[in-house]
């Protein structure tokens, strides 16, 4: 089913930075991500438990929320342009009647 009111999940996030811990199998270096716990006390459905019972979660499986959520601000934005249209039009109509120049 089709995914709403995404917005207001998508701000529960927080992206961090933290440092990747060299081991045998890579270098040690600094990752840019989100905290599993984080994410899946909003979304639960995109956290699960590696091999070694570490909470890993499914980034790509966040890129439709994060779509859905663009929609939502795009939606919002489009309203709040179109209230400042109206209301440009009310404050041009106010002064031509009120402060006619002759």
């Amino acid at each position: 089913s089709p995914l709403k009111n995404t917005l207001k999940w998508v701000i529960k996030l927080q992206g961090f930075t933290y440092e990747l811990k060299k081991d045998a199998h890579r270098k040690e270096c600094i990752q840019i991500g989100l905290l599993a716990q984080n994410v899946e006390a909003v979304f639960p459905e995109l956290v699960s438990p590696d091999s070694e019972g570490y909470k890993t979660v499914a980034y790509q499986n966040i890129i439709p929320v994060l779509i859905e959520a663009i929609k939502d601000l795009k939606k919002e934005n489009d309203e709040i342009k179109m209230e400042l249209v109206r209301m440009k039009k009310k404050m041009k109509w106010v002064f031509i009647k009120h402060f006619k120049f002759d």
